[in-house]
This record gives structure tokens, sequence and C-alpha cells, in this order.
């Protein structure tokens, strides 16, 4: 039994050993030009990294926002809101428990932060602004 156990803990010596061991031209991911890189590269130069792909937000879903100096993620007023909502902006609200801070994302993709006086007076306000606010969809959790 004992003869068993030196046996496992060896193979996995030897293992963690073989892993271990360094070599001079470990293979790194390619370059832009199909070079191959590799760990051995001499000091002070830089990798050649691609060039960010910046993705364009686009604002087809609502080209002409009432308040696009609003930004995503900030926090938007009440009043600002409702204007928002009767222009037809508005897809969701996210209305937290009984929290007065609610969220609000936007057709333009935005994500608004809003505080309201009661989570009853933005119920009230979407069943009374009528065709604008048919689509708006009303999350509760």
């Amino acid at each position: 039994m004992k003869l068993r156990w030196v046996f496992v803990l060896s193979v996995i010596l030897l293992i963690a050993l073989g892993a271990c061991q360094s070599s001079d031209s470990v293979s790194t991911p390619s370059g832009e030009a199909g070079e191959e890189l590799t760990a051995g590269q001499p000091e002070g130069t830089e990798l050649p990294y691609p060039a960010p792909n910046p993705v364009e937000q686009s604002n087809d879903a609502y080209p002409d926002p009432l308040y696009p100096e609003i930004l995503d993620g900030s926090e938007a007023t009440w009043q600002q809101v409702q204007e928002m909502i009767t222009n037809g902006e508005v897809r969701q609200i996210t209305i937290q428990g009984e929290s007065t801070r609610v969220t609000m994302g936007l057709k333009d993709g935005r994500l608004l932060i809003v505080v309201v006086p009661s989570v009853s007076d933005v119920n009230n306000y979407i069943s009374s602004c009528g065709e604008p606010c048919l689509t708006i969809i009303i999350i509760q959790e």
C-alpha cells in the first residue's frame, strides 16, 4: 500500500516538474502578418496588437432624441422622463420594489437612472399617456 502511494506521488511530481520546464520558443498567437511571436522576444520591442475595433453607436432606432446631452448611465429628472415618455423615446422601465430609483431604457440604447416621486406616479403616467406608451415594457422586480 505504501509503495503504491510513493509511486503515485512520484508520478505527480514528475508531471509537475515536466510542466515547469521552460522553453526559449514558447509559441504565442500569431501577429498580423502571420509571423510567430515567441516568449524570447528582445526587450524593448512591443508585441503587435490588432487595432481596436470601435463599436459605433447608432441612433437609427430613434434619430432625434429630446435630450441627447444626457449620457448613458447618468441620471435624468422626472420632468425630462415625462417628456421622453410622451415623445415615444422610452423602450423599457424597470422598477425595483417600492424604490423611487427607476432604470429606464431608451430606444436609442441609452440606459438612464431616474428618481421618481413614487412608483404609482410612474404607472399612472404610463397609463394616461396613450399611443406613445403602448410599446413600453414595464418590469417590476
